[in-house]
Formats: structure tokens, sequence, C-alpha cells
């Protein structure tokens, strides 16, 4: 697509029929990379790209794999990633903990909130405690410090 030279109504009914078509081996046999997809397609076919892969991923493990490490989370609707965070949780909550976490500035603070919450919940206090000094530990900024506090507090509370 990157290469091939013709005309926009010729493109976009490939793009149609690739997104109509393609199956989630398809698109993990020819590894596409976040940034190959988004050097390859236009903005409103990444678009199409992402809604349907959305809708595919509510109901396939597969497709919830290829969206989470192959779509722009930036590119998505606030609904979009809402639904994709919401799958995620039903996966596992640790999945859905660094899901948001790695795309915190794209997700409400609220979402990003609960989410961890509801991991915590999950944790040991020790484990809580390991998490809470991850950052620092780490020297990089994977959490926010909101979701450092809710980790202090499991830590103390448990």
């Amino acid at each position: 697509m990157k290469y091939v030279n013709f005309s926009g109504s010729w493109r976009q009914k490939l793009m149609e029929k690739i997104i109509a078509d393609a199956s989630n081996d398809d698109f993990e046999t020819a590894r596409l990379s976040r940034e190959s997809l988004e050097d390859l397609l236009t903005p409103s076919e990444m678009r199409a790209l992402i809604a349907v892969v959305i809708a595919r991923s509510q109901a396939s493990k597969e497709w919830l794999g290829f969206a989470v490490r192959a779509l722009p989370v930036r590119a998505m609707t606030p609904a979009e990633r809402k639904g994709l965070l919401n799958s995620l949780m039903f996966e596992s909550t640790k999945s859905a903990l660094e899901f948001v976490s790695e795309n915190r500035h794209y997700f409400d603070a609220k979402d990003v909130d609960e989410t961890t919450q509801d991991y915590s919940h999950t944790l040991a206090p020790d484990f809580c405690l390991h998490l809470s000094h991850r950052n620092k530990n780490r020297k990089t900024d994977y959490f926010s410090e909101a979701q450092l506090q809710i980790f202090r507090e499991c830590a103390q509370l448990k």
C-alpha cells in the first residue's frame, strides 16, 4: 500500500476489502507494528481499521492482543479506548493495568485510577509496596502519582 501509486478510489476499495476480509493471522503474519501501520495507512484508513479491530476484539482474544499491540491509542475515540480497556479487564487485570499505565495520557484519570484500584485488590501488601517504588527504582515515569498513591494505600491497608 505504501509504494503502490493508484487512484484514491482504487485504494479505498482495496482497503475496504483488506479490512473486511483479512484475518488476525493475516495481520500477525505480516508482523505489522504500530509504527508501520501508521506509516502505511492514511488517517481515514487507520480510523476504519481501528473501528473494525476494536469491534472484533470484543469477541476474540487474538484480535484483542492485536489491538493492544498494534493500534495507536491516540487515534482511538474515547469510547473505543474504554471498550478496549473493559475487554482487557475481563482478560486480565494485570494486562489492563499495563495497558492503561502505558497509555494513561489518553485515558481519563478516573479510568486509570479505577483500573489501578481493581488490580491492587489482587495483590499482596509487599507487592503493593514494591509497585509504589517502581518509578523511583527504575527511574521511569510508568505510573502516575495517583497510581503510586493507590499502591501505597494498598500496602498500608492489608
